[in-house]
């Protein structure tokens, strides 16, 4: 099994005491999906995964949005979308945001769950008239993911059905893999927006020593590899490593990849 599998608990994928592995049709979908975004070179690669990924779980739309400010932006303005135009300028024009509760549930960080347009019901009359915004406009039921972005961003992934379905927890954390896995390559390409003014201010905090580990960093080196092509010992690098991190005010090595090359395409002149 793929190491990425690893850090799934296994609560959170069972469905019932005599069923306590996923699935194995479901395992292989997970693992092809997932090597497919991990190995997209491009913008549009990595839509083309997300796309055949969406349709192989049997979803038909989908939406990814990654490091967006507010959650309005992760609805309105997101990375990847699928879903209508028509449907997000009615979504905006009527002024559905305020009343979306699954979105104020993303916003929250509540955890992946699953929704359907015809079993989720409100009291609150403008939230149960969104919902049915929702039935009328064939978007039935699905699964969301939050996505932690860095410096209070929000993000998520979801997929919708046009069909009434009730999703098994298993399928919600197959999702969650692959929302993760699309979020740290979508970070990799540099597609989580221009860096901030915070994050361009600490990447001038680093060293030129550190700026060229994160470079090679940015190509895909380990710390054994830099430490040979620059001619240190690995305990240095690791060293370095961990300060860029701090600096940056960040946790992961693809994290600052992703602040490196939003930086990069900032500056990049324009053809």
């Amino acid at each position: 099994m793929s190491t990425f599998l690893a850090s799934i608990e296994k609560e959170e994928i069972v469905t019932s005491a005599t069923r306590c592995i996923l699935k194995t049709d479901l395992l292989e979908q997970i693992v092809t999906i997932s090597n497919a975004l991990y190995e997209a070179k491009s913008r549009e690669n990595l839509f083309d995964a997300l796309n055949s990924g969406c349709f192989a779980l049997g979803f038909d739309l989908f939406t990814l949005s990654c490091n967006k400010p507010s959650g309005r932006a992760m609805i309105l303005d997101s990375t990847f979308t699928t879903v209508s135009s028509e449907f997000l300028r009615d979504y905006d024009h009527l002024g559905w945001y305020d009343d979306d509760a699954m979105a104020a549930r993303i916003v929250s960080g509540d955890g992946p769950f699953a929704w359907n347009s015809q079993h989720d019901k409100f009291s609150e009359v403008r939230k149960q008239s969104y919902v049915d915004f929702l039935h009328a406009n064939s978007l039935c039921s699905g699964i969301m993911v939050p996505l932690a972005g860095r410096n209070g961003t929000v993000g998520m992934l979801g997929l919708i059905s046009l069909r009434q379905s009730l999703f098994e927890r298993e399928l919600i954390a197959a999702v969650t893999i692959i929302a993760n896995a699309a979020a740290a390559r979508a970070e990799l390409l540099g597609l989580v927006g221009h860096v901030s003014s915070d994050e361009a201010q600490a990447l001038h905090t680093l060293s030129e020593r550190q700026y060229e580990i994160l470079r090679w960093i940015a190509e895909g080196k380990s710390n054994s590899s830099i430490a040979v092509i620059m001619g240190l010992n690995e305990r240095a690098v690791r060293f370095h490593v961990s300060e860029i991190l701090r600096k940056l005010g960040i946790a992961t090595r693809n994290q600052a990849i992703g602040i490196l090359q939003a930086s990069e395409a900032a500056i990049r002149p324009r053809k």
